[in-house]
């Protein structure tokens, strides 16, 4: 079992195997909820760049719930929402694990249109 992972170069972030906001600049520049969203922010295009690079999807949506511990923001879980079920979902869940650092059971994958 292997995953094909491309260099990205262009990526917002790198997430070192752990979703926490330390690797990710001095959280004194962002008041609260705005540091939530710029995490949210960047984890999306790194998101879709995984998706699209790795496995040639483009997803009709992708939410990022993260969650605030001991001072700390970290992701939580993510849900991919794509328009045709993927066959290789087990390997979008591995690769989702690792980039980001979330157990595989909190990535979710979803076919259809998500309603809001």
């Amino acid at each position: 079992f292997s995953l094909f992972f491309v260099d990205f170069p262009e990526a917002s972030l790198d997430f070192p195997n752990s979703s926490s906001v330390e690797n990710y600049g001095d959280k004194g520049e962002f008041e609260e909820d705005g540091l939530k969203n710029v995490i949210i922010s960047l984890a999306k295009n790194d998101a879709e760049k995984l998706l699209y690079n790795n496995f040639g999807i483009e997803a009709e949506e992708i939410e990022f719930f993260v969650v605030e511990y001991n001072n700390d923001y970290y992701i939580d879980r993510v849900e991919i929402t794509v328009l045709s079920f993927p066959s290789d979902i087990d390997s979008i869940r591995e690769a989702f694990s690792e980039y980001f650092g979330i157990p595989k059971i909190n990535v979710g994958i979803y076919e259809g249109i998500k309603e809001k």
